[in-house]
């Protein structure tokens, strides 16, 4: 079954001294940080040969996450805080995925909601692009309510390439997402106070679209 909801979040371009900064980013007077160490995971993003999806800001990727794989569809920002809807299906495939490669599990991209979104046959997406993605997660509370996280910082170390045995090009990103124990005045807050800090500005565009932007694949 499909799960998912819907995300608020800021993202932010960073230079690769940025991201060295934000690993070990201070407590202010009103937010704990806390950092929960790197995860790395790898994806498989698909797309039509025109590029439907990078051209409408949505993403259809697997993030292969042994022994499980998971499906996910993130449709396209909208809103002050970049509000997008993520579902998500978990499945068991032993495959190699790669990119030229059929999406699989049609049913279940159908229930993604993708078909009846764009009107797309999930026949005509092939995998386009492999990226290995080094993720710090930073839990943060705020002292007006401290019990549970209010929002959580991401940053992001992530890198690109169209086929298996192809060059890597490899790019660096913040994201503030607002968690269950936040509110949106805690999002803006803290926002603020990291575009000030890092002298950075948010922007809506996904990792997937700036990775074919850096490879000039699609015209935008």
């Amino acid at each position: 079954m499909a799960q998912g909801g819907i995300e608020r979040e800021r993202k932010y371009d960073l230079m690769d001294a940025q991201y060295e900064l934000m690993q070990s980013m201070p407590n202010t007077d009103r937010f704990i940080i806390s950092n929960s160490g790197p995860v790395r995971r790898e994806y498989i993003y698909f797309d039509t040969e025109e590029g439907i999806l990078y051209q409408t800001g949505m993403t259809l990727s697997i993030r292969i996450r042994p022994p499980q794989k998971v499906l996910t569809a993130k449709k396209p920002t909208h809103g002050s805080t970049e509000e997008r809807l993520e579902l998500e299906c978990a499945f068991f495939d032993d495959r190699e995925f790669s990119p030229g490669m059929e999406v699989p599990y049609h049913e279940k991209v159908e229930r993604l909601g993708l078909g009846a979104f764009y009107g797309l046959n999930p026949a005509s997406l092939r995998g386009v692009l492999l990226m290995d993605i080094m993720n710090t997660r930073l839990p943060i509370t705020s002292m007006d309510h401290p019990l549970e996280n209010a929002l959580e910082l991401s940053i992001a170390k992530y890198s690109g390439k169209l086929d298996k045995n192809g060059s890597m090009i490899t790019l660096y990103e913040a994201e503030v997402e607002l968690e269950s124990g936040g509110t949106l005045e805690d999002l803006e807050r803290f926002t603020a106070l990291l575009q000030r800090k890092y002298h950075v500005s948010p922007h809506s565009r996904s990792k997937y679209q700036k990775m074919m932007d850096a490879f000039g694949r699609f015209k935008r």
